[in-house]
């Protein structure tokens, strides 16, 4: 995890000109998404959802709203660049894998890049 926490840093300059939200019961922050639209396109810079709360329906929650923002703003279509541990839950949620790319990590390690027709 302390390979990837560089990739995982929120920089205020995201919020400027990306969307950003958050998911919090009361009070408690369970995960967030960062969403950006170019024109007709979306890019998921990040959806983290707290590990003790993986497959609570936070992470499907947090992904409709991006979703539904980028389709709102014209978007036809949201790639991303996962972490392959979460290739199963973007798969159920329609996306479907068009590459990968080197990790941050290394070592050989790949990232899938997902992409959803909106």
């Amino acid at each position: 995890m302390a390979l990837v926490l560089p990739d995982m840093a929120v920089l205020p300059e995201f919020l400027r000109d990306e969307y950003g939200i958050v998911a919090e019961e009361a009070g408690r922050v369970l995960g967030y998404a960062i969403v950006r639209v170019d024109n007709d396109s979306a890019f998921l810079r990040d959806l983290f959802v707290e590990p003790d709360r993986f497959r609570q329906g936070v992470g499907t929650a947090l992904f409709t709203k991006v979703t539904d923002y980028a389709r709102n703003r014209a978007a036809k279509k949201l790639t991303l660049g996962g972490d392959p541990n979460a290739l199963g839950f973007y798969k159920r949620l329609g996306m479907i894998q068009v590459g990968e790319e080197p990790s941050i990590v290394g070592g050989g390690r790949m990232l899938p890049i997902m992409e959803l027709d909106l």
